[in-house]
């Protein structure tokens, strides 16, 4: 059995463009599951199994960074499956340029016969102003094949470089105004959140997140809504365009946007702000009219964004094939999505690197995943 569903995945399509923009679009993407788990990752009990699987991932990242990286012997000895196709492309190149510091630690089991192992690994390469040391989750996949273990994938989640390369920019810009940083190194770096991260964020907003879930049950109308900035961006079926609207703009924004920028360019800023304020408008209006088509009341749609805001979620869709589930995104990017999934009755989708490449158990049926 194969099922789809949304995940909401954001995917940023315009960056701020000037001193009033703060201007991020997204769109719907959708991931498969190929069966529904109700176990998840199970803890390996052998010492031995534990041992050997890290030390074939240590083995490997002692390589992979060489200039030459692996000859084809070494590829064929160590890996199978897509990753062994991948590096035998690729002889002579290699695997990771750069050699970054790196840490092995969990292992699981995501079959119930335990012929393929998942083993976590932590990659630190830089770190960024506005969100501190990067820390990287890398998930490798080694199955028992007739040949012995082998590394059969390796996925992490995208876009990352991306992100701080956009933070490196908002910090050192200076057409941004200090209090309007942290709200754009919030969005724009969430697709940073490590495992760590994510733990941290639950643990922090756990009633938020629950009070979400009873708010979805007590409008059981939305099925699909998308939060940008402060507002709904999508629900349902339908999309509304806040453009620089999406965010509230504090008077202490406002007054510090007019003291950075040369006097030349107010009459342009008080364009761009009634520009905004109009856009608001229609964009209020065109979003009430359709909720009160789908008999949703506004304030109460406006209600669940804002608990959305303070948890971080970006995106929450409730048709997913788990009884009672909702699938939470947090960050992501073509196909590539962090996040929250609750579900209570333990139904989960099959780990595997093509689709939900992660999952860790939370308690009282919340997970965190990772998706490809």
């Amino acid at each position: 059995m194969r099922f789809r569903y949304s995940l909401g995945t954001p995917r940023p399509v315009l960056a701020v463009a000037s001193l009033m923009m703060v201007l991020v679009q997204f769109s719907n993407l959708r991931v498969t599951a190929q069966s529904v788990d109700t176990v998840g990752p199970r803890i390996v009990e052998d010492q031995g199994v534990i041992q050997m699987a890290r030390a074939m991932v240590d083995d490997f990242m002692q390589v992979a960074h060489l200039p030459k990286g692996l000859d084809s012997v070494g590829i064929k000895e160590m890996t199978a499956d897509w990753l062994r196709d991948y590096l035998l492309e690729r002889v002579g190149s290699p695997f990771f340029p750069v050699a970054n510091r790196y840490v092995v630690d969990s292992v699981r089991a995501i079959t119930p016969e335990g012929t393929i192992l998942m083993v976590g690994m932590r990659t630190y390469p830089d770190s960024i102003p506005g969100h501190g040391l990067v820390e990287v989750n890398w998930n490798w996949f080694l199955r028992q094949t007739e040949e012995g273990w082998r590394i059969s994938a390796v996925r992490r989640t995208q876009g990352m470089l991306r992100a701080m390369q956009t933070l490196q920019l908002i910090d050192t810009a200076l057409a941004y105004p200090p209090s309007v940083k942290p709200l754009l190194v919030r969005e724009e770096g969430a697709i940073l959140l490590s495992n760590r991260d994510l733990r941290t964020l639950y643990e922090e907003n756990r009633g938020s997140l629950v009070e979400l879930v009873g708010r979805l049950r007590s409008n059981p109308e939305i099925r699909v809504l998308e939060r940008v900035g402060d507002h709904p961006r999508q629900v349902n079926q339908k999309l509304v365009d806040w453009g620089m609207a999406a965010h509230t703009m504090t008077q202490t924004m406002i007054d510090e946007f007019y003291a950075i920028a040369p006097e030349e360019t107010h009459p342009e800023i008080d364009a761009r702000m009634r520009a905004a304020a109009t856009q608001r408008e229609k964009a209020t209006l065109a979003m009430n009219d359709h909720l009160r088509g789908e008999g949703l009341r506004p304030s109460a749609v406006n209600e669940i964004v804002l608990l959305m805001k303070q948890a971080r979620i970006r995106f929450i869709n409730t048709d997913i094939p788990f009884s009672d589930g909702v699938l939470m995104t947090v960050a992501g990017q073509l196909e590539q999505a962090i996040g929250f999934l609750y579900s209570p009755k333990g139904e989960l989708p099959w780990i595997n690197p093509e689709e939900f490449f992660y999952l860790e158990e939370l308690g009282e049926g919340w997970w965190i995943f990772r998706s490809a």
